[in-house]
Parts: C-alpha cells; structure tokens; sequence
C-alpha cells in the first residue's frame, strides 16, 4: 500500500504522451473502385500541389537568403579595401616623415634618457599578440610597428635636444658644462637648415605626385562617366530584351494550348470516325488525317522554333546581366578610389605648408636671437 503513491506521484511528474491527430477526410459516396482511385488520387496531387507550393516557398526564401549574404559580401569587401588602402596610405606617410630624420643620428645619453612613456609604448608594440594573423598581414603590421616607433623615437630625440638647447641658453645645464651658446646656436641653426631642405625636397616630391594624381584622377573620372553610360546603355537592353522575352513566353503559351486543344481535336476525331467508316470513307479520312498531321508538323515545328528563340534570348539576357553587374562594380571601384585620392592630398599639402612656414619662423627667430646675443657680449 506505501508503494502506490509513489508511483502515482512518479507518472505524475512525467510529461503526457503527445497524440498525432490527422484530420479525416471526405471522400464522398463511391460506388465503384475506379470512383475511389480516382478521389485518392486526387487527393495525392492535391497534397503534391501543396508540398510543391512550399517547395517553391522555401526556395524564394533561399534565393533572397543567397542575395542578401553575396550583398553583405561585396560590402565587406569594399570595406576591407578602403582598410588596405588607407593602411597602404598610412605607411607611405609615415615613411615621408622620416625622410627628415634619416640624416640624425642619436647619441648614447639621448637612448639613455628616453621618457617614460616612450618605452612603455615601445614595450606596448613589441608585444603584439600575433596568433590571429597570418603570414602576409603579421608582415605588414610588423613594417608599421617599425616605422611608428621610428617615429616616437625621432620626436623624443627632438625633444631632448629642444630641452638641452633651453638650458644651455638659460645657464641651468646640470652635471656638465655649460656650452657655449654661439656653438649651441650654429648647431641648431644647420640642423633647421637641413630639416629645412628636407622638407622642401618632400614639398617637390608631394607636388609631383599630386600633379601625376590629378592626371589620373580626371582620367577616372571620364572612365566612370564612360561607365554610366554603358550601365544606362545595358538597362535599356535589359529592358528591352526583358519585354520581347515576355511577348515570346505569352506566344509559346498561345502555341501550347492550340497544340493541346488540336491533339484533343485530332484524338477525338480518330475515336469517332475512325471505327464507323473505316471500310466506306477510307479516303476520307485518309485525307482527314494527313491535313491534321500537316498542321500537328507545323505547330510542333513552330513550337520549337518559339523555344529555341526564347533559349536565345534567355541567354542573351543572362549576358547582359552580368556585364551590367560588373560595370556597376567597376563604377563604384572607380568611385571609391577617386574620393579616396581627393581625401589624402586635400589633407596632405596644407601640413607640409604649415611644417616649411614654421621652419622658416624658427630660422628668423634663432637668427635674431643670435645677434642680440653678439650685441650683448660686444658692448
């Protein structure tokens, strides 16, 4: 008697059974097995009619699936080389910067007394985690590592020699001598002189290079209208060949029926006449019968001559369609590389006018401060 609670209470937590129920259906009175065959298998093509329904709902639902993932696609491979592009730009300037430093060079107690954060970001590139890249980009993220702590270093090295030069001036050099200041200020002098050359050799350079764009910037631009006119031109052909597909379908379906509708004819006229004046009319229907053959021929032959058309033309149309989806890529390719060149050396040449007018600012006040010092020491 214990033992009964607890298999009720067992069954209980179990979920119940689910019961697959099936609809009935009606077939209606039968009479015979033919009557019966004939509503099962209607039944059957009624349930292949909706198994195909959703077949063909399932593979519109794929297709737009395929379209949306070949959109995204082509998006991130726009996207992946705007990134090499500007990285590719990136690299080439920094490469330009340090044309102006290649001809200095750093002392042991400039090594020495490099700042903080200087190592610490140093430190930061060296140990980059490297498991995620491959060969080719571990390469190039190498090369703008080198060229970026090249960078921070030559501004570091400045700055040290900017500060000494401060000091030395001010009389508050410690642990050392003091300079002279006519020595500290030569030296300075042909260090503005040659970072002065130097930029403006890279001035000429960027100058070059921006005449040579602007060329190849004006001939993509007539490739891109050129493209446009071709894209408007395969539209129209689409169209066009979009609508005379249209009519041959329309005319191939025309031709379908008339061909049923004359088999039917011809098979109901052979059914007929074909048993009751088979001995009397045998000319007749002779006669009767090679007419409709004649016809049958004809239709069939034009039926074919509609579909290979139509073949045709379906070919054509898938053509037209890939040129069309291939000027449209070419267009936006040709797009993105104009804006790209138009966004570098708008921003490009008005630093370098800014780095050779601040050079020159320096020069004249060094300049100046030198004879003020001759002044002072003379009287």
């Amino acid at each position: 008697m214990s033992k009964r609670p607890a298999e009720s209470g067992d069954s209980g937590s179990q979920p119940p059974i689910k019961k697959v129920q099936f609809e009935p259906i009606l077939i209606g009175p039968i009479s015979t097995l033919e009557e019966m065959d004939m509503k099962v298998l209607q039944f059957q093509n009624k349930k292949l009619a909706q198994r195909l329904e959703q077949r063909h709902r399932v593979e519109a639902e794929l297709r737009e699936r395929i379209q949306q993932l070949e959109i995204r696609q082509m998006q991130d491979d726009a996207v992946l080389n705007v990134v090499n592009r500007y990285w590719n730009q990136l690299n080439e300037d920094i490469r330009i910067l340090l044309q102006r430093f290649d001809a200095e060079t750093a002392d042991e107690s400039e090594n020495k007394n490099e700042s903080e954060a200087t190592t610490s970001f140093l430190m930061q590139l060296s140990s980059w985690d490297k498991e995620e890249l491959n060969d080719k980009l571990a390469n190039r993220v190498q090369v703008s590592k080198r060229a970026v702590s090249k960078v921070v270093q030559a501004f570091d090295r400045l700055s040290q020699r900017n500060e000494k030069i401060t000091l030395a001036l001010k009389g508050e050099f410690d642990g050392e001598e003091a300079p002279n200041i006519d020595e500290v200020v030569r030296r300075a002098n042909a260090e503005i002189q040659m970072e002065n050359r130097n930029l403006q050799a890279i001035n000429i350079q960027l100058h070059e290079k921006y005449h040579t764009i602007s060329l190849k910037m004006s001939e993509l631009q007539d490739t891109i209208t050129a493209k446009d006119t071709f894209a408007l031109e395969l539209c129209n052909q689409v169209e066009d060949l979009q609508y005379e597909l249209n009519k041959i379908r329309a005319r191939n379906d025309k031709l379908e029926h008339h061909l049923g509708e004359a088999i039917e004819k011809l098979k109901a006229f052979q059914q007929i006449h074909g048993t009751d004046e088979k001995g009397s009319n045998k000319p007749n229907t002779l006669v009767a019968s090679s007419v409709s053959q004649t016809k049958l021929e004809d239709l069939q032959r034009e039926l074919e001559e509609t579909r290979e058309l139509a073949n045709n033309r379906l070919q054509e149309l898938d053509k037209l369609h890939q040129q069309h989806r291939d000027a449209l890529k070419e267009v936006e390719e040709l797009k993105m590389d104009v804006s790209s060149l138009v966004f570098v050396y708008t921003f490009m040449i008005p630093s370098i006018e800014c780095k050779l007018m601040s050079c020159a600012i320096n020069t004249y006040v060094i300049f100046a401060f030198a004879d003020f010092l001759c002044f002072t020491f003379l009287y």
